[in-house]
């Protein structure tokens, strides 16, 4: 937080939110939006690759993809 201080400090003429403002919209950001930073989990074993899912980590596929969350969980966040 020293560091959001500081730097909202040295720009404050920029922005009228203050450095809470700002960190609590990028929680939000984060909250509501988890995927775009997220990558794939990736496990190896036995040297074979699995993806699994972030939410419950269960495997969504042998082998490696993209996938973030497995069929059901990302069923349970689109009614959210």
């Amino acid at each position: 937080m020293e560091w959001v201080d500081r730097v909202s400090e040295d720009l404050d003429w920029k922005t009228h939110f203050g450095p809470k403002e700002i960190v609590n919209a990028i929680a939000d950001i984060i909250d509501e939006h988890d995927d775009l930073i997220m990558t794939p989990i990736h496990k190896f074993n036995n040297a074979n690759g699995a993806t699994l899912c972030h939410n419950c980590r269960t495997i969504i596929a042998v082998g490696l993809t993209d996938d973030i969350f497995c069929k059901e969980c990302k069923a349970e966040r689109e009614e959210l």
